[in-house]
């Protein structure tokens, strides 16, 4: 009898062995992939700062501009300019509005 259970010990521990390899290499595979998600989300987040940052510091400039006397129209398509283009876009902005082209 105990060479019976020996026996039926040693197939109940290999039938699981697979089991545990395959485990395994799922969870490094998911380990592997929310490392990859990172580096991802991080590398966006690195470029799009600047980018906000810049689009932010338009908007105070364009709003300094108007307070100091230059009167350009603050409405959504100069907003829409400036925070897309930059100082760039306030550039064109204040540009078109010396010429009297627009805004």
């Amino acid at each position: 009898m105990c060479r019976e259970f020996k026996s039926l010990q040693a197939r109940i521990y290999l039938s699981r062995r697979p089991f545990r390899v395959q485990t395994m290499i799922i969870e490094i595979v998911v380990l592997l992939l929310a490392v990859l998600a990172v580096i991802v989300i991080y590398k966006v987040v690195k470029a799009i700062i600047p980018l906000v940052l810049h689009a932010i510091l338009a908007l105070i400039a364009l709003w300094l501009l108007n307070v100091f006397g230059l009167n350009i129209a603050i409405n959504i398509l100069t907003v829409l300019i400036v925070a897309i283009g930059g100082f760039v876009g306030l550039a064109l902005v204040v540009l078109l509005h010396v010429l009297g082209i627009a805004f």
